[in-house]
């Protein structure tokens, strides 16, 4: 599936009024005929033995007949002070009989902490009930289609036919299956790293033409439509924690592997795209403001959104007794040039550093930052590659 097909059929979409409904069923048969529609729910529940009282809202944008981007915003108070208030928001792209299925379950009160893992998830937690969502459609807001377009405006292309490798393996998890190796040297200068939810194999037949790809990935680059999502984070699609990250790029030579269906005649005709974030002379800078330090704690971890997707990381390592400063250090997978910080009530420059590894010694009492980061701006470039392989 294309982006350039997903515009096409929610262009028609993306800005009709979006009808609300008060149960699953009339939400459920949304999703089914394919049609934005949002869930509001509010109601009494009994957790691990106490009362709580939630508030409920969902809406889904079907990008095409079986893909859907779906939000889900629920925040629990307790009917007495017996725990704090918590809320938490997931932004999904499911299929939509998974999201189905699972809205089924939820219609029975059946709910588990696998429930999105065949979906491709970012979240956040709602600290309180006054950032619940109140608004009338929480995708019109964003525009995700608008930024669709900007994203293909800014993206290049460069066209691949030569110096590509093609292996193929056994699937020992799966004898029924195939596992297809290719690589290439990347034709580009300055590569700073492969955009892996926009890169995929496009098609893979037999030298009869027989369609030969097993699930096919679909254009995942809905996460980069949401640049103002500074608090959302990846969602591991298995259990809590970090989710593993494979390096396509080694020494400027790209690699991926992607299961097939056997093909006798061990011929392939193979297309596929490759995204890539690639630097350019001009640089940028971005400003963060309020970025906290939390003063009362000497260890502390963040990230804030930087730029394409990418976010810049940040630890409070711990106290310099003789200056009664703190140690912050910054890293992120885009280059940075510098970082300067400054007091947010003063505007006073408290510290600069201009090379890795990036740290600045920040006074003990300064509880929160304003932060100028600088990088060298970046582009899109898309490598579209064809080849025939034995």
């Amino acid at each position: 599936m294309k982006l350039v097909f997903l515009l096409l059929f929610a262009g028609a979409v993306a800005y009709v009024q979006v009808p609300v409904v008060s149960n699953y069923s009339d939400f459920i048969t949304g999703v089914e005929e394919g049609h934005p529609t949002a869930l509001r729910l509010e109601g009494d529940d009994i957790e691990y033995g106490a009362m709580i009282h939630s508030w409920i809202y969902q809406e889904v944008m079907p990008l095409d007949a079986e893909h859907f981007l779906f939000m889900n915003e629920v925040f629990e108070s307790p009917a007495k002070d017996r725990k704090q208030a918590k809320g938490v928001a997931y932004v999904c792209l499911c299929q939509k009989g998974d999201l189905v299925s699972i809205l089924e379950r939820w219609k029975d009160g059946q709910k588990s902490l696998n429930d999105y893992a065949r979906f491709d998830c970012k979240f956040k937690n709602i600290p309180s009930r006054a950032e619940f969502f109140k608004g009338d459609s929480f995708w019109k807001g964003l525009q995700p289609l608008k930024k669709i377009t900007e994203l293909q405006t800014h993206t290049e292309s460069v066209q691949l036919a030569q110096n590509i490798d093609i292996l193929v393996f056994k699937n020992v998890h799966n004898p029924t299956k195939k596992v297809l190796k290719i690589a290439y040297d990347m034709p580009l200068d300055k590569v700073v790293k492969v955009v892996e939810d926009e890169s995929f194999l496009t098609s893979v037949k037999s030298d009869d033409n027989q369609e030969l790809l097993v699930n096919q990935q679909p254009a995942k680059g809905w996460k980069a439509l949401f640049p103002d999502w500074k608090d959302y984070k990846q969602l591991n699609s298995g259990f809590w924690g970090e989710p593993g990250q494979t390096k396509h790029l080694e020494k400027g030579r790209y690699s991926n592997s992607f299961v097939i269906a056997p093909n006798p005649t061990q011929a392939y005709k193979v297309k596929g795209q490759t995204m890539c974030l690639v630097q350019t002379p001009q640089t940028q800078s971005k400003t963060i403001q309020n970025l906290p330090l939390n003063q009362g704690r000497r260890i502390i971890k963040g990230d804030v959104y930087l730029d394409y997707g990418e976010r810049i990381k940040y630890g409070v390592n711990g106290l310099v007794d003789a200056e009664q400063k703190v140690t912050v250090t910054f890293s992120a997978d885009i280059p940075i040039s510098a970082i300067t910080a400054f007091d947010v009530h003063s505007g006073k420059e408290l510290a600069t550093a201009n090379q890795a590894p990036f740290e600045l010694l920040i006074p003990y009492n300064a509880s929160e930052i304003n932060l100028k980061v600088e990088y060298p701006a970046l582009k899109r470039v898309r490598v579209d590659f064809e080849t025939v392989g034995h």
